[in-house]
């Protein structure tokens, strides 16, 4: 009657599969007794009977349920769940969102536009990364900048590079212009990379060559610094030297626009104190340490030059050479020096005025502020992004009573005490969760 034992096993496991997912009594099935009285399931036929009978012993006394059954039923389900698992851990996390970030022209033109913020208990890694995303600005957070940083911090009206100097200041850190992104670090770091990013602007290299090589930086969050390393050094044929040198991390998601290579190797070996060196006869970029000093010239532009400005940048940084045209202004020193050099001019800007500067509110409302909110966006001419964490915190009754106030003053006393701050331009309010 039998084929073999495997033919027997096989069958034996489909009974149980077969009674596991309908059951001894499913809907629309007659059942009937095996010979020692225990429910037998109508279709199964003359192999399945004995496979059935063989795995289950006569019953003795009372009991009812066949212990080996169920610990096949458990073992079953275990099997699946450990499936199920292996399959969720093996799925890659979907690809971020493609943000087209502001470069070149459009990044120096931005960096200059009006802005008013107003962050409280504002975790600083969080923060950076919904403004820059918002704004279309790359930022870079140094990885031993503590991301659960908690800011208080408000800003009314003052230019993009002015709100990064405060956060810079309100965070304990430096901040700096590196290629087409913002990098917020440690001081020695953040004045070396704008002496870098300096010598880079005005270095003549031909396109060909290996450091001008240029691609956008993009790296899943956990990954490790020597696995991006790795793969640029396969993208562009180049072998690592001393590459041990690069401790163990995990990195933080990273998006960047297009960036040569010798700005991404600086921009990643700077944050384990390290540096490059490139050889001159083969295609080796070796890891040393970093270089103890940097002299370079940057030159902003966009800026209202005059004597007095003049003064306070010589003032500020003495070991400067300055110079000026019509609306720029060359600084050329030390990296140490050239910060402070430029922290001065960037403070010196004054944004042009908005329409909604203008416009003053007087008013005692209690209502959703959500509904508060609405017509004040809608009195400005604004438009409002609501993001779906802060629905909730629109759809609660508060009290508000200004007089002859501003709108920053507005919004101010609409968010206080809540779970949301803001972002306001010229055109757009944007609200994030904290």
């Amino acid at each position: 009657m039998m084929d073999g034992q495997a033919d027997l096993d096989a069958v034996i496991a489909r009974v149980h599969l077969n009674l596991f997912v309908f059951g001894p009594h499913r809907s629309g099935c007659s059942s009937r007794s095996s010979s020692d009285g225990k429910p037998m399931p109508a279709e199964l036929s003359e192999l399945e009977k004995h496979a059935f009978e063989r795995f289950h012993p006569p019953l003795r006394g009372n009991v009812v349920f066949s212990s080996n059954r169920w610990m096949l039923y458990a073992v079953f389900l275990g099997w699946f769940a450990i499936l199920s698992a292996e399959k969720c851990v093996a799925q890659p996390p979907p690809p971020a969102p493609s943000i087209d970030w502001r470069t070149g022209k459009d990044f120096d033109k931005f960096s200059r536009s009006p802005i008013s913020v107003s962050w409280q208990h504002a975790p600083l890694g969080d923060h950076l990364a919904k403004f820059a995303n918002s704004q279309r600005l790359s930022i870079v957070l140094d990885r031993r900048i503590d991301p659960n940083l908690l800011l208080d911090l408000t800003v009314n009206n003052v230019s993009i590079e002015q709100f990064m100097l405060r956060l810079a200041q309100a965070s304990g850190t430096k901040f700096c212009r590196f290629g087409d992104c913002y990098y917020f670090g440690p001081d020695e770091n953040v004045e070396r990379l704008l002496a870098v990013d300096a010598l880079v602007s005005n270095l003549q290299q031909s396109k060909g060559a290996l450091f001008s090589r240029s691609a956008a930086v993009e790296c899943a969050e956990l990954t490790t610094p020597r696995a991006l390393l790795r793969r640029w050094a396969e993208a562009n044929k180049f072998e690592i030297a001393n590459i041990d040198l690069v401790e163990h991390d995990l990195m933080r998601e990273l998006n960047l626009p297009p960036m040569r290579l010798d700005l991404r190797l600086a921009l990643l070996l700077s944050q384990f104190d390290l540096w490059f060196r490139q050889s001159k006869t083969a295609a080796l970029i070796t890891i040393i340490p970093p270089p103890e000093k940097l002299t370079a010239t940057i030159r902003l532009n966009g800026y209202d030059v005059d004597a007095q400005l003049l003064d306070r940048i010589r003032t500020s940084a003495p070991g400067c050479k300055v110079s000026k045209s019509k609306r720029s202004i060359v600084i050329a020193g030390p990296s140490e020096a050239l910060e402070s050099a430029r922290n001065v001019v960037i403070e010196s800007f004054t944004p042009p005025p908005r329409s909604i500067d203008e416009k003053r509110f007087q008013l005692t409302v209690e209502n959703k502020r959500g509904l508060i909110l609405n017509a004040v966006a809608e009195q400005l001419g604004l438009k409002v992004i609501v993001p779906e964490d802060c629905a909730a915190v629109l759809e609660k009754v508060v009290s508000v009573t200004v007089k002859d106030a501003t709108v920053e003053v507005l919004l101010h006393a609409l968010f206080q005490n809540s779970d949301c701050t803001y972002s306001l331009d010229a055109t757009t309010l944007r609200l994030f969760h904290r």
